[in-house]
């Protein structure tokens, strides 16, 4: 039974690769429950940005003697990243586990996804790893592993259609936006928000995004500092570099720096004089 199914198959991928499948532009997001399946026709979508995130060392997170703990900061994790993202209205949202990826299209795509991608390096950096702290000292021991969260952000034109059969199917996003955003994530140092070059040339002459505030967190004014540096290659990909954002939003001024943003604001009086 087995051959029989292959030889069926070898078929249906002999077709796939000799008929050619429709492409559609569309200038707006489309709906994902109306999306096609067994119609060989993919939309193609420009200008999409992908946010991803998960947690580092996840796979060194003991579920046996620490089953109850993992699960915990599983749903903790997941449950609060979707918060944050969902603040920033994306166009989709795909829940894997111990993360997630956001898509953001249209009005303000990148001014969303930056500004989700810096909320969830502030929730890491600021909430989930001191929390994890806490509970290491009281319960959880130095056996627990060190753990985090790692983001990523890219952006690209992507194809998206229905793939697989009745009853067992999902959105299959084909372009660099979704596994660049996946493979910047998953090149992260702990403390580290990755982005692609194209999404780094798109914020780059917006002045919130790109320039510290002057704080030193306790409301002390200091020179503003530029936020963004090369980190390295993308891995696999010869000449994509990544940016790396070293901080996260600022108690002090982090409300309106993200109000600023979303608000379609890029010049600041104390950066040009």
């Amino acid at each position: 039974m087995i051959w029989d199914l292959m030889d069926e198959l070898e078929g249906v991928v002999d077709s796939e690769f000799k008929d050619p499948v429709e492409v559609v532009d569309v200038g707006t997001f489309p709906d994902v429950d109306q999306l096609a399946l067994e119609v060989r026709r993919w939309q193609r979508l420009k200008d999409l940005y992908c946010v991803s995130v998960d947690l580092r060392n996840s796979t060194a997170l003991d579920v046996g003697a620490h089953a109850s703990t993992s699960a915990s900061l599983y749903e903790a994790v997941t449950g609060s990243c979707a918060k944050i993202v969902k603040r920033l209205n994306p166009q989709f949202v795909d829940i894997q586990g111990d993360g997630l990826f956001a898509l953001f299209h249209g009005a303000m795509a990148v001014e969303r996804a930056i500004c989700a991608a810096i909320s969830l390096k502030t929730f890491g950096e600021r909430v989930l790893e001191p929390m994890i702290e806490k509970h290491r000292a009281e319960k959880l021991g130095e056996r627990f592993p060190q753990t985090g969260l790692k983001i990523g952000v890219a952006s690209g034109t992507t194809v998206v259609k229905r793939v697989g059969v009745r009853t067992i199917n999902e959105p299959v996003w084909a372009g660099r936006a979704v596994p660049y955003a996946v493979k910047a994530s998953e090149t992260c140092e702990p403390k580290q928000l990755l982005v692609t070059q194209a999404v780094h040339n798109r914020i780059a002459g917006n002045e919130y995004l790109t320039w510290s505030c002057g704080c030193d967190g306790a409301g002390n004014t200091n020179q503003p500092k530029r936020l963004w540096a090369e980190a390295a290659e993308m891995p696999g990909v010869p000449g994509m570099m990544l940016w790396s954002l070293g901080t996260t939003w600022c108690r002090v001024h982090g409300d309106a720096f993200y109000d600023a943003v979303l608000a379609g604001s890029i010049r600041r009086d104390d950066i040009r004089g």
